[in-house]
Parts: structure tokens; C-alpha cells; sequence
């Protein structure tokens, strides 16, 4: 009987110990599974908040052609909502728009060269900046 009882409780052993290392690797599953959505998650909202701030910059450069078209003021600030701004800059005689968009800390160049004659303004090159 002795013999039999120290195999059993051998067995028993052995199955616990199994048991634990097969629930440690679910375990460790589980915790990559939940940071690679963590880090997906980061990517997506990253890459929302710079195209944001792109958008911000293109907003910049159309109000930059909607001044030149009515000859208004050269500079251009403007917040559109907290958060989110822009600023233009330029050379509006050398036909050289720059303008920023920024976003929750996000940044996006815009540079646009343009040609006017009277009221018409045309767009020759529309690049972001890096």
C-alpha cells in the first residue's frame, strides 16, 4: 500500500506542477495580448493626432488663399477648437505660403507656392514639410 499511496501523490505532484506552468503561459498570453492592444491602440491615436494636425496646416494654406483673393491681412492665426490651431506664414508677394497645424502636441508643416494674377489665385506646389 505504501507503494501505492507514493505513486498517487508522485502523480498528484507532477499534475500540479503541469497545471501551474500551463496556467503561467496563458497568463503570459494574456499579458502580451493586452500590451500589443495597448500599443495598437497608441499607434492609431498618434496617427489620428498628426493627420489632424495636417488637416490643421492644409486649413491654414486654403484661409491663406482666401486672404489673397480678397486682400486681406498676411498673417493668420487660428484656433478652431482647444487643442487645435494654426498659424500661416509667408511671402505673399514671393508666392511662398508656410503654414503649421498643430494638434494635442502634434505638429504638421505646409508649404505652398502660389501664383496670383487679380483675384485668381493658383496653387503650383502644395507640399508637406518634414
Amino acid at each position: 500500500m505504501n507503494v501505492k499511496n507514493h505513486m498517487r501523490h508522485e502523480k498528484k505532484s507532477i499534475a500540479l506542477i503541469l497545471a501551474m506552468f500551463a496556467m503561467l503561459f496563458v497568463a503570459l498570453l494574456v499579458t502580451a495580448f493586452l500590451d500589443m492592444a495597448t500599443i495598437d491602440q497608441q499607434i492609431t491615436t498618434n496617427t489620428i493626432r498628426g493627420l489632424q494636425a495636417q488637416y490643421l496646416a492644409d486649413a491654414g494654406v486654403e484661409t491663406a488663399v482666401y486672404n489673397l483673393r480678397t486682400n486681406s491681412s498676411s498673417g493668420i492665426n487660428g484656433t478652431v477648437a482647444s487643442g487645435y490651431n494654426y498659424t500661416v506664414t509667408g511671402n505673399y508677394s514671393g508666392g511662398i505660403i508656410n503654414s503649421t497645424g498643430q494638434a494635442w502636441g502634434f505638429s504638421c508643416n505646409v508649404s505652398a507656392n502660389y501664383t496670383k494674377s487679380g483675384n485668381t489665385v493658383n496653387i503650383n506646389n502644395w507640399t508637406i514639410v518634414p
